[in-house]
């Protein structure tokens, strides 16, 4: 059945500003709870979990961070965090997963 356009109701898809009010205090509430200490769990990087047998220690790392692109070598495995520490060639430092490594943003070298 064809719908009658002059008795249709209006449909809009401007949100009104009542409604962005509500949305940005519930975004910055999630906000704030993301960066709550309590709620934030600490990683620890203790020196017995860590392992250089793992299959890409000693590869080179390259990674698309904000400032561009990083060279780095992966340095060990955290058995605890699953996650392999890479040291860049400007001294700063990163965690990545085998996830993480996907020949797009990280690139094994």
């Amino acid at each position: 059945m064809p719908i009658d356009a002059a008795n249709a109701a209006p449909t809009s898809n401007v949100t009104k500003p009542a409604e962005q009010d509500q949305e940005g205090e519930a975004q910055e509430a999630q906000e704030d709870e993301e960066l709550d200490p309590q709620t934030v769990t600490e990683r620890e990087d203790k020196g017995s979990d860590r392992t250089t047998d793992a299959s890409l220690v000693g590869r080179q790392l390259r990674g698309l961070y904000e400032n561009g692109w990083f060279v780095g070598e992966i340095q060990y495995f955290n058995r605890s965090l699953e996650e392999y520490c890479v040291t860049f060639q400007d001294g700063s430092s990163d965690y990545v997963t085998n996830d993480d490594i996907d020949e797009t943003d990280l690139i094994l070298l």
